[in-house]
């Protein structure tokens, strides 16, 4: 139960860390400029937009990182994956028709 509890921590504390600066950066901009007025959005600095994109880029790497991250939450997987190198294919060993 320990091990299932943390897998799930680990897939959400990786969906939050790819999916709340972008959800920040979509949504903080628009109540600033309710509160500020409409011409602040049109006065942002150079590092909100390199922040920006930087934060639009990251769903992708969350989808593209999701079979990476269950295939590694994974035991057999795992286990297959720190055992390879130990293994042998010997072509002998199999037959032949």
């Amino acid at each position: 139960m320990h091990e299932m509890r943390k897998s799930i921590w680990r897939i959400a504390v990786f969906h939050f860390i790819c999916w709340a600066p972008f959800w920040t950066f979509a949504i903080v901009p628009h109540y600033i400029a309710q509160l500020w007025g409409h011409d602040f959005l049109e006065r942002l600095p150079g590092w909100y937009i390199y922040c920006r994109l930087f934060a639009n880029c990251l769903p992708y790497i969350n989808a593209a990182g999701n079979w990476v991250l269950y295939a590694l939450l994974n035991y057999d997987v795992r286990k297959h994956i720190y055992n390879k190198p130990y293994q042998r294919f010997l072509f002998s060993s199999l037959s032949t028709v």
